[in-house]
């Protein structure tokens, strides 16, 4: 018999506990010191977290390399591209001024590469028309946008600290959603219509149907994308009750009371 190749326990729930309680316990301490005061104990738990998934120096972490921003942790383009460069990729400038920045990755492992650029147009679309800095701050985006298209795996769930700053400057904007249009005075007198020609307890049920089911009071207040339904059954039900009332016609029978016509 073949022997049994020995299987590393895989990491438990109880060992990710303790590390979120060593943590904890860390951050308690430092909030005792006034450098750290300012991080707050969520932003200096925040950084802990993404250094410890990302494999980087706690230590280094809490001493400027990661920043906490609003709830989400950001790093200095410098350590970015030292932490790319780290895992073996290469990231070469290709173009390089103050009004754009171009590079082009390469993956270590793959081979794979991509090229990015980001110039004043893309920092306009994203409301940033002025920089003390403009070379530093357009390859710092670049650079975080081929960390997010060609190396994903390298310090995930981390921003580019200036794309941070500028989250935190968005204004909070309040989305209304809005109405949906209504069918037209046209398609209402067309819905009218076809009611007067349906069987009565039919008309009765299908507006109660509609003002329950849309709420709304009047016919003239149906959604646009419910008008095809509403008109193709109005329709079939018209079809099906002239059809009937041309039978009780030729039978010389009452349609609504089945009585025999004298």
């Amino acid at each position: 018999m073949n022997s049994l190749a020995k299987i590393e326990p895989i990491r438990g729930v109880d060992a990710i506990i303790n590390d979120v309680e060593n943590i904890n316990s860390m951050c308690k301490k430092l909030m005792q010191t006034k450098y750290y005061q300012k991080m707050g104990e969520d932003g200096i738990f925040a950084i802990c977290m993404a250094a410890k998934s990302n494999g980087i120096c706690i230590q280094e972490a809490l001493n400027g390399e990661l920043y906490y921003v609003q709830g989400r942790v950001g790093m200095g383009y410098e350590a970015m591209n030292k932490y790319i460069r780290m895992a073996g990729h290469s990231v070469t400038i290709k173009h390089h001024d103050d009004k754009s920045c171009t590079l082009v990755g390469r993956r270590k492992d793959t081979g794979d590469t991509a090229e990015v650029t980001y110039d004043f147009n893309d920092a306009k679309r994203a409301g940033k028309t002025y920089d003390k800095h403009p070379k530093a701050m357009y390859f710092a985006r670049a650079l975080s946008m081929l960390k997010r298209f060609l190396f994903p795996d390298v310090l995930t769930k981390i921003y580019e600290k200036g794309e941070l700053e500028d989250f935190d400057k968005m204004p909070v904007v309040d989305w209304k959603e809005e109405p949906e249009p209504k069918i037209s005075t046209q398609q209402a007198v067309e819905l009218a219509e076809l009611m007067c020609l349906v069987d009565p307890q039919v008309k009765e049920n299908a507006l109660k149907f509609i003002f329950e089911k849309f709420k709304i009071e009047m016919i003239d207040d149906l959604p646009v994308k419910e008008f095809d339904r509403i008109k193709n059954m109005l329709e079939m039900r018209r079809d099906e009750y002239q059809k009937k009332l041309a039978e009780a016609e030729m039978l010389n029978v009452n349609a609504e009371t089945g009585e025999i016509k004298e």
